[in-house]
């Protein structure tokens, strides 16, 4: 059973990321992991979104 614990203000963030085996999710509320930039900026540059 998952439990979910929702905040109403500042910033809500989740990562789902699928390999052949397993699933991980991230989640977090007002905390982002290191290289978190780095990551978002490498996601935005494979997926074509980046600017």
């Amino acid at each position: 059973m998952m439990r979910y614990t929702y905040s109403l203000d500042g910033t809500y963030w989740s990562v789902r990321i699928e390999y052949e085996t397993h699933c991980e999710i991230k989640r977090r509320n007002n905390h982002y992991p290191p290289k978190w930039t780095k990551f978002c900026h490498t996601i935005s540059t494979l997926s074509g979104e980046y600017a």
